[in-house]
C-alpha cells in the first residue's frame, strides 16, 4: 500500500491493450470512485505541459490518472514501451495514489509533462539523459479521471470514469533570442562577457566565441552556462582569462537548443596594458615636472594611490582613471631618474604591491658654441624639406654644441625665419661637432639644436654660408 495521504508515480511503464501505463502502487486495492474532470493544461511550452483535473471520490484510498494522445479518439499514440523506446505506438496513462485515511470530497490533480519521458530500460524518469519531450506545434488530447475498479484492471480505459475531454497544441519550435551582448571587469588578461538570452522553452545552452580577429579565423570559446530554460530573457554571464595583454579582442555570443543555433552581433574590446604605472607615456626624459601618468589596474581595483616617495609618507588618493596630471619633485636640474609610486585599492580593502616608473627631469637648455657654413659645388648632400635643393650647388654645416645632461637629439634646420624647420638626428651626450652637406643655394640658414628632453637651445642661430 502507499503511505498515507502521499501520492506516488510508478516507476515501470506496462504495455498491455494498446496502451502505456505508468503506475503507481503494485498492490491490489478497491477504491470508491465518484466522478472526475478534465480541466485546461497550463505551462504548455514547446515540449510539454502540465495537465490538470480534479477526481470527486469517496472515503477511501483512490487512483487517479491522466490519458493523453494526439487523436480525440485517443488512438493515437504518445510514447511506445518496448523496452527500448523506439517510436510511439501507444497512449499513455499516467497514475497516481492517494492512500490511508482519506475524507470523501472532491481533489485537484495535476502532472508535468515537461520533464517526463521513458529511458532505454522502459522506466520513467525526470530529468533523465534519456527524456522524451512532447513535439513542438502539436495538438495533443487529454482527459483526467479516477479508477473505478480494482488494480487487475488498472491498464484498460474502460476502468477509469474519465471526466471530459481537453486540447493543447505546443508552442512552436523557436531557436533562442539574445539580446545585449557587452564586456566587463576588463582587465590586462581577462574579461567577463555578458548576454541576456531567451530560451524560448527549449533547453538551451550558451557560451562565447572570441578572437584578435574580426572574421574569428582564430577563435576560442568560453566555457558554456548550464542548461537555460522558459520564456524570459536570462542574464549569462562568464568570465575569460589567459588574454592578450592590451590587444583588441572580437567576440559573440553562442546559444544552441535541438532546433539550431544562434549567434549574437560580433561585439570588441581592448584588453588594459599591463598592470602598472607610465609617466609621459613612457618617455626617458621631460623638460617640465608636469608630467602625465597613465595607469592600468587588475579588474578587482576600486581606487589608487599616488607618491612621489616610495615610503608613501605623502600619498594621494585617487579614484581609477587612465591618465592623470601629476607634480614631479623637483629642485633643479637632475641626472638622476624621478620616480613616481603607486599602489592600487582592492574590492577587499588590501593594497597591490609598489609599481613605479622613473623619467630623468631635464630643464637645462643645449648649447651651440660654433656654426659654420660652406659653399660646395656637389649634388650628394642632404635634402631636407626645409631648405631649397639645388643640382649644382650644396651647403656644408659644422655645427659645435653642448648637452651634458639629456644630450643633443637633433639639429634642426630651416632656410627663413617663418621656415618650417627639418631635423637631423643626432642622439649624443655632450660635446658634439655635427658636420652635414646640405644641397642648397642658400646663403643664410639658421640652425639651433634641440635635446632628448625637449628643450632647444636659445634662439635661432644664423649661419652665413661662405
Amino acid at each position: 500500500m502507499c503511505e498515507t495521504g502521499e501520492v506516488k508515480n510508478f516507476f515501470k511503464v506496462v504495455a498491455s491493450f494498446g496502451l502505456v501505463v505508468l503506475a503507481v502502487c503494485t498492490t491490489s486495492q478497491t477504491v470508491l470512485a465518484v466522478g472526475s474532470s478534465t480541466y485546461p493544461a497550463t505551462d504548455v511550452t514547446q515540449q510539454g505541459a502540465t495537465l490538470n483535473g480534479a477526481v470527486t471520490h469517496g472515503n477511501s484510498d483512490y487512483v487517479f490518472a491522466f490519458v493523453i494522445s494526439t487523436s480525440p479518439d485517443f488512438s493515437a499514440p504518445v510514447y511506445q514501451f518496448s523496452n527500448s523506446c523506439p517510436d510511439p505506438s501507444f497512449t499513455m496513462i499516467i497514475r497516481g495514489s492517494v492512500g490511508g485515511f482519506v475524507s470523501a470530497g472532491t481533489s485537484p490533480i495535476s502532472f508535468s509533462l515537461n520533464d517526463w519521458g521513458p529511458c532505454t530500460d522502459g522506466t520513467l524518469a525526470m530529468d533523465g539523459s534519456n527524456v522524451k519531450h512532447l513535439d513542438p506545434s502539436r495538438t495533443y488530447y487529454f482527459r483526467a479521471g479516477i479508477q473505478t475498479g480494482n488494480d487487475s484492471c488498472m491498464y484498460q480505459l474502460n476502468c477509469y470514469d474519465l471526466g471530459s475531454i481537453q486540447s493543447f497544441t505546443t508552442r512552436a519550435a523557436v531557436m533562442p533570442v539574445i539580446t545585449d551582448t557587452t564586456s566587463k571587469n576588463v582587465g590586462p588578461d581577462s574579461a567577463t562577457f555578458a548576454s541576456y538570452v531567451t530560451a524560448n522553452d527549449a533547453k538551451t545552452s550558451v557560451s562565447f566565441e572570441y578572437s584578435t580577429e574580426l572574421n574569428f579565423s582564430n577563435s576560442k570559446f568560453s566555457a558554456a552556462v548550464a542548461v537555460l530554460k522558459g520564456s524570459s530573457p536570462t542574464q549569462i554571464s562568464i568570465p575569460v582569462k589567459g588574454l592578450l595583454e592590451d590587444t583588441t579582442y572580437f567576440f559573440r555570443s553562442v546559444a544552441k537548443n535541438v532546433y539550431g543555433m544562434v549567434l549574437s552581433t560580433t561585439q570588441s574590446f581592448q584588453t588594459r596594458p599591463p598592470v602598472g604605472i607610465s609617466i609621459n607615456e613612457a618617455a626617458e626624459y621631460t623638460n617640465d615636472p608636469q608630467v602625465e601618468l597613465s595607469m592600468s589596474w587588475p579588474p578587482d581595483a576600486v581606487s589608487m594611490l599616488i607618491s612621489n616617495d616610495g615610503g608613501f609618507r605623502t600619498q594621494k588618493s585617487y579614484p581609477l582613471a587612465d591618465k592623470i596630471d601629476w607634480t614631479l619633485v623637483s629642485s633643479g636640474d637632475e641626472r638622476l631618474p624621478k620616480n613616481v609610486y603607486l599602489k592600487f585599492v582592492l574590492t577587499d580593502g588590501s593594497r597591490t604591491s609598489v609599481m613605479s616608473d622613473d623619467i630623468i627631469l631635464d630643464t637645462t637648455a643645449p648649447v651651440i658654441t660654433t656654426a659654420t657654413g660652406t659653399s660646395v659645388m656637389s649634388s650628394r648632400g642632404v635634402s631636407v624639406q626645409s631648405v631649397s635643393a639645388s643640382k649644382a650647388k650644396s651647403a656644408k654645416l659644422i655645427v659645435r654644441s653642448r648637452d651634458n645632461n639629456s644630450g643633443v637629439a637633433a639639429l634642426q634646420v630651416k632656410s627663413s625665419p617663418s621656415g618650417k624647420a627639418s631635423n637631423i638626428a643626432v642622439n649624443k651626450v655632450g660635446t658634439v661637432v655635427i658636420s652635414s652637406t646640405l644641397r642648397t643655394s642658400k646663403k643664410i640658414l639658421f640652425v639651433r639644436v634641440v635635446d632628448r628632453a625637449g628643450n632647444s637651445s636659445t634662439g635661432w642661430k644664423i649661419v652665413r654660408v661662405r
